[in-house]
């Protein structure tokens, strides 16, 4: 009963956390920083938030009392639902533009061109910054399943052709457009998610997630 209540108190201020933080600074940059959000962007965007801070909450009070990190089943599982429709509504939610849309095949051509052009600070952010950062709990998502069947190799290649799935399903449906820069930004941020779980070695890894079993 009182674990019970203790999660429910932490979800609780998570909650009203992430509330205040949105209401107070997000607002405006969220708009800027992706035009195309709508309503069912921002109610994911609000659950991954809350459940990020939740489990950042609960690690860190397990921590103090254990000297060791404990990611739960529970918590993880209901993160990785609520990022997966996240994912999805950033992806696949926007307008189409039909044949508007540049496909680019050659290497960092993209990204120079942000560095190079005069745009807006937070959409040249969102593009480069955001197309890495989006994409670093998918890592943790994929190595914290995964682990103990796939080597850490095995598993960044496994999300790296998940990320070229999704470049070619934004393509077939008109949604985005194909470009190798997004799928170099997205697998360092799958690779920044793996090694956040795998940290120095086997065994920090280990005492990070052998509990949940």
């Amino acid at each position: 009963m009182k674990i019970k209540l203790n999660n429910l108190f932490t979800l609780l201020i998570s909650t009203l956390f992430v509330l205040f933080v949105m209401r107070a600074f997000l607002g405006d940059f969220l708009s800027r920083l992706i035009p195309y959000a709508n309503a069912f962007f921002g109610y994911s965007l609000f659950l991954c938030l809350v459940l990020i801070v939740n489990i950042i909450i609960n690690m860190g009070l397990y921590y103090k009392k254990n000297r060791k990190f404990y990611i739960s089943k529970f918590g993880f599982g209901a993160f990785t639902l609520t990022y997966i429709v996240f994912l999805v509504s950033v992806l696949f939610s926007r307008n189409s533009l039909g044949n508007h849309y540049r496909n680019n095949y050659i290497p960092f051509k993209t990204i120079l061109g942000y560095l190079d052009s005069k745009a807006d600070f937070i959409y040249i952010f969102s593009n480069i910054v955001g197309n890495i950062v989006i994409f670093i709990p998918l890592g943790c998502i994929v190595y914290y399943y995964f682990y103990r069947t796939m080597k850490v190799s095995i598993c960044i290649l496994v999300s790296i052709l998940l990320v070229i799935l999704i470049e070619f399903l934004q393509k077939k449906y008109v949604v985005g457009s194909f470009d190798i820069d997004d799928i170099l930004l997205n697998s360092l941020g799958i690779y920044l998610g793996i090694k956040i779980l795998v940290g120095k070695g086997n065994k920090k890894s280990k005492n990070l997630l052998e509990k949940s079993d």
